[in-house]
């Protein structure tokens, strides 16, 4: 029994506040008692018996409520205000100068009152507590004193303030000693709780950088060798394919970033940009990666765009295609048949700014609306059943994520969902917008004339409401034979159809189709001839490729990010250094094309060799390497004989791209920093940054 009050009112879960103050509490209760006990025997009279039991009582009840309401300010406040102020006056006043047991109440006071009011309470009731003492004094100096015998108010008086020191000296010891000690005991647990968090951090700092370089170095392999492929003469087709891969390799390298981000202990330090981005390149990038992820699984996906969304933001769009590819992978995950809808829109706020909504939604197993609040739990994922959770892989880290990214650019995420329906998540986030450029703006369609032939009527009614969003007159078939009877009549400057349904049909459109642009509808896998149609747009079909069709648009949206090289330099030499064959060879492929002469080293002891047996213009180096590191084989370098090593240009070549890690190798000597997978923007503007100017050759000249 003692050992369950004991960790009721003192255990580990009793907060460092109340374990003072209940302790506190038990040692004056103690006192007090003790203090009846003494009144009871030296002081005649029932009124301070009554008022000591009184106040011990009132103790009592003050450690009750302040234990069962988890606060202890106003139970101090009224201990301290009865306390001081009216039992002290009380007992002054009746017993006038025999001051006896006045000295242990006044000390007990001002302990209580100091070690549990916090400084401004503390500060008040303590000046109130000495100032109210010294008037009661003074008041006691102008009266008669009690008419007893000279030999018993000697006695009462030496007898009461000596037990009064005594036991106040006792008493405000213990008090302070144990403040003492729980402050004591406090700091030792700070101190290793503090040892504890900063071995945390540095474990997870290494982490991060070994997940960094892990993820990013077979990435570098994949996105260089895309990089490669793109440079090739391929179909516009296969470079469609090429370029969803490319596309998906970022968004991973961005989720990545997002991780590690997240990831740290101070999400203050998350970094936040502000740059102008293109918000329908970013939304064909991720329809076209989800829609990759939907193959074979039977779960259609539709984009709704309202009109009059902005197209050019400012914000950061790393931390926007986040969220899209969060929310959408989950409604992948939790979708096994049905749709998944994605909707986009605006609202207007003051001057250049808009509140940019998404809303995902899906008719996925749903959620139980008492599970909702999980969701945004790290690493805890709502289980609603064996039988649906038992393919669904992942963290549990994607809403959390999502939450932290809005909390930090002020945005906020909504969820709504019905068990075994579907669920809706949306989220509203703060941009700032260029005027009147929308995504759908659009040259007049008023002279064309869509016949629209669909895979199936929810693909036809989405269809529909993308020509009614771009205000363009669509009519429908009702079956096949309705559909041949149209083309005949050739009203139509424009055919939408399916594949499906062309494949049904393909005999009787090969002969009749003449003047009308035949559009065609894949699925993403389906790989058929470009050239065969007027054009192709892959599901799913949405405004902004449903608009460049009918505007005998391409995909301009995609950038040609490989085909720079306006320069050349053949006259330089330049050293790459990576423990990574792929690598150097990816590397090595890049720089080709601006016709140098590339030397390649497998470690950093082989670069030392070849520096020195070779003239080198400038070097491109990996930081983790077997025996010497980067930056040791920089430091190594930079001690060389050869003077033109002191100067000579080392580009950092790194998977660690965790905050900090740029300044630690601009700091360490290196003359610039590129993160794989190797952006060739990135090593072009390097090239010309660093080489001799006399080495970078134009076409019509030099530069």
């Amino acid at each position: 029994m003692f050992k369950q009050i004991y960790d009721r009112y003192f255990g580990e879960h009793v907060s460092n506040e109340m374990r003072v103050f209940n302790s506190i509490h038990v040692i004056l209760i103690i006192g007090l008692l003790f203090s009846t006990a003494l009144v009871y025997f030296w002081i005649p009279g029932r009124v301070p018996l009554y008022t000591s039991v009184g106040i011990a009582i009132l103790g009592m009840l003050t450690f009750v409520e302040a234990n069962r309401v988890n606060n202890i300010k106003i139970p101090v406040l009224i201990m301290s205000a009865v306390f001081n102020c009216m039992f002290l006056a009380m007992m002054y006043i009746q017993y006038d100068r025999l001051v006896c047991l006045i000295p242990i109440y006044f000390i007990i006071g001002l302990l209580y009152t100091v070690l549990l009011l916090d400084d401004k309470w503390g500060l008040i009731i303590t000046s109130v507590h000495t100032l109210f003492y010294l008037a009661l004094i003074i008041y006691g100096s102008k009266k008669q004193p009690y008419p007893l015998s000279m030999h018993d108010e000697r006695a009462m008086d030496f007898s009461g303030v000596f037990v009064a020191i005594v036991v106040s000296g006792i008493v405000g010891g213990i008090v302070v000693r144990y403040k003492i000690r729980v402050q004591e005991r406090e700091r030792e647990r700070a101190d290793q709780l503090h040892a504890k968090i900063m071995e945390d951090y540095l474990s997870k700092d290494i982490f991060l950088i070994n997940m960094s370089h892990e993820i990013r170095t077979p990435m570098n392999a994949i996105v260089g060798t895309v990089n490669l492929l793109l440079d090739q003469n391929v179909n516009d087709r296969v470079r469609d394919s090429v370029y969803n891969i490319l596309n998906s390799c970022n968004a991973l390298l961005s989720i990545t970033n997002e991780l590690m981000d997240i990831s740290r202990a101070d999400s203050e330090h998350i970094p936040v940009n502000n740059v102008r981005y293109d918000l329908a390149e970013l939304l064909l990038e991720i329809t076209n990666m989800i829609s990759v992820r939907l193959m074979d699984t039977g779960v259609d996906l539709y984009v709704e765009i309202a009109d009059k969304v902005p197209r050019y933001l400012f914000g950061d769009p790393s931390k926007l295609r986040q969220l899209f590819i969060n929310l959408l992978n989950n409604a992948v995950k939790y979708t096994p048949r049905g749709k998944i809808i994605l909707r986009v829109s605006a609202e207007n706020g003051e001057d250049d700014q808009i509140v940019l909504r998404v809303e995902v939604e899906d008719t996925g197993i749903g959620i139980r609306e008492e599970n909702i609040p999980k969701l945004f739990s790290v690493y805890e994922r709502v289980q609603e059943g064996e039988k649906e959770q038992r393919n669904v892989e992942g963290t549990g880290l994607g809403l959390p994520i999502c939450q932290e990214i809005l909390t930090k650019l002020g945005g906020q995420i909504h969820v709504k969902s019905e068990y075994h329906v579907g669920s809706t998540f949306s989220f509203d986030i703060p941009q700032r917008s260029e005027k009147d450029v929308y995504l759908l703006d659009s040259p007049s369609f008023d002279q064309i004339n869509v016949l629209m032939y669909e895979k199936n009527e929810q693909a036809q009614n989405a269809l529909l409401n993308v020509m009614d969003s771009l205000h363009v007159s669509c009519s429908y078939p009702v079956d096949g034979k309705d559909f041949e009877e149209q083309i005949l009549s050739r009203r139509y400057t424009h055919l939408f159809i399916s594949y499906d349904r062309y494949m049904e049909h393909i005999r009787f459109l090969d002969t009749m189709i003449k003047s009308e642009k035949l559009v065609l509808i894949t699925e993403i896998s389906q790989s058929i001839m470009l050239n065969k149609y007027g054009s192709i747009i892959t599901r799913p079909a949405h405004a902004l490729n449903v608009k460049a069709a009918l505007a005998n648009e391409s995909n301009n949206y995609v950038h040609e990010i490989i085909r720079k090289g306006g320069f050349s330099c053949p006259d330089a030499t330049i050293l790459i250094v990576d423990d990574n064959l792929t690598n150097l060879t990816v590397a090595s492929g890049l720089l080709k094309k601006y016709d140098a002469t590339i030397l390649t080293a497998l470690s950093g002891r082989e670069c030392l060799t070849l520096l020195e047996n070779n003239h080198v213009d400038m070097v491109f180096m990996d930081y983790m390497m077997p025996e010497m590191n980067g930056i040791d084989t920089l430091i190594r370098i930079r001690e060389m004989d050869d003077p033109a090593m002191k100067t000579i240009p080392v580009v950092a070549l790194t998977a660690n791209v965790v905050n900090g890690a740029k300044e630690m190798f601009l700091s360490s000597g290196f003359d610039d920093y590129i993160a794989k997978p190797i952006e060739v923007d990135r090593m072009e503007r390097a090239l010309k940054a660093f080489l001799p100017r006399n080495l970078i050759m134009i076409k019509t000249g030099i530069i």
